[in-house]
């Protein structure tokens, strides 16, 4: 069931989400194959995401616990995806990994497989060192998996993991204008950008895929050091956001929860919402002061696993 979040003084037209096992085949679709409402029945443990494009299953946020039997469910092919993005390294973001990719020898990949990641800091290992660790043919933790590493193997395709720039300093830095935003990867379908949030350990990003004239923004928050993270989902189709507030207080009042994303939405110009960690309630309702939003008028939704959004 989708929680619906409203705003009063809103006039809402709702986003609708299908449940469904496979997207349709629309120019662009977002499928989230776990979500914290499953995270009860030990289902899944975070959130993972995929983006469909033409009916194919072309990028991956996140493998946490769970993701690759969802995957199977979603009814996807690692074979069709051009890229994995994490947005952390930690456990409830990237679990899953190994079984992800066992999974994939047997659906027939023959291309290389790219996966930008963070880059490493004294709280965590750079993605380069984090696959490697885990998928060294001598000395990983999967070492039955080594030849997807192994330049002279070649009786599978190979992992491409790559580290995503450098987190920037957070002492002295300054609001940016008109910032450009790295591009990690793009190719003749999708392009893809990428934003490094603020965080006190362990880096995180926050990606923005391009497809076609749809484009899509995954955050784990509302905010970002410097007001970065506005910049990057500047005219978005669809944002989805994994934790409806600022910091990790999962009781945080509703009310301010809904001035944060209407803050966002009218500095964004972001067209949707879709909040993957869902409130507790079923329904809440939004009081909000007319003049704090501003006249924006956007469609919210909070989405169970296995849902797909169309921007």
């Amino acid at each position: 069931m989708i929680a619906r979040l409203t705003i009063c003084t809103l006039g809402l037209v709702w986003l609708t989400a299908a449940a469904a096992q496979t997207c349709g085949t629309a120019p662009l679709q977002v499928q989230l194959l776990c979500s914290d409402h499953t995270t009860s029945n030990g289902q899944c443990a975070a959130n993972s995401y995929l983006v469909w494009i033409d009916g194919r299953t072309r990028v991956l946020i996140d493998v946490g616990s769970g993701a690759s039997r969802r995957f199977l469910e979603a009814g996807a092919n690692a074979a069709d995806l051009d890229v994995i993005l994490l947005t952390s390294l930690q456990a409830e973001h990237a679990t899953d990994l190994p079984a992800l990719l066992q999974l994939s020898l047997s659906q027939g990949r023959n291309r290389a497989l790219p996966i930008y990641g963070p880059s490493g800091n004294k709280f965590s290992p750079s993605t380069v060192t984090f696959i490697r660790a885990l998928f060294d043919g001598t000395r990983g933790a999967y070492r039955h998996l080594g030849v997807l590493l192994n330049p002279l193997a070649r009786d599978a395709y190979k992992l491409n993991p790559q580290d995503v720039g450098k987190e920037r300093s957070r002492l002295g830095s300054r609001r940016l204008s008109g910032a450009v935003f790295p591009q990690p990867f793009t190719n003749v379908r999708l392009s893809v950008a990428s934003l490094y949030l603020a965080r006190e350990t362990s880096p995180v990003l926050a990606w923005r895929v391009d497809a076609g004239n749809k484009s899509v923004v995954f955050s784990r928050d509302t905010g970002s050091a410097n007001g970065s993270l506005e910049q990057l989902a500047k005219g978005a189709d669809l944002f989805v956001l994994q934790q409806p507030v600022t910091a990790r207080e999962s009781d945080r009042a509703p009310p301010l929860i809904a001035v944060e994303i209407a803050g966002l939405v009218e500095a964004t110009g972001v067209k949707h919402v879709v909040l993957a960690r869902a409130p507790r309630k079923p329904e809440l309702e939004f009081v909000m002061d007319e003049a704090s939003i501003n006249n924006v008028a956007q469609s919210f939704a909070a989405a169970d696993s296995l849902e797909c959004f169309t921007p």
